[in-house]
């Protein structure tokens, strides 16, 4: 929230056929709007990112219509092999 500027409740709305509270949010070069899913799991069901310093003020919206919340990984699932002739690239640290 670093950098909001102003913030109120837009109101209900309905997102794929779920009930959602409408939130929306200024900052000096971003709007932005989130639409939460009621109930007893408040995911956010719908997000839009307006950019206020950019001509135009393009935006970027997304609609999440299912989500996994018992996800299963085994260890295969994050390990990583390099192709032949791969080179590490250093990076700077922060």
């Amino acid at each position: 929230m670093e950098g909001v500027t102003d913030g109120i409740v837009v109101g209900k709305a309905v997102i794929e056929g779920v009930r959602c509270d409408h939130l929306a949010f200024r900052a000096p070069q971003v709007d932005w709007q989130i639409w939460i899913q009621e109930g007893a799991q408040p995911l956010p069901r719908k997000i839009v990112i307006t950019t206020l310093d950019l001509p135009n003020s393009p935006q970027f919206s997304v609609t999440v219509t299912e989500w996994n919340l018992k996800p299963a990984f085994d260890a295969q699932t994050f390990s990583f092999t390099p192709p032949a002739g791969a080179k590490e690239i250093p990076f700077l640290p922060h």
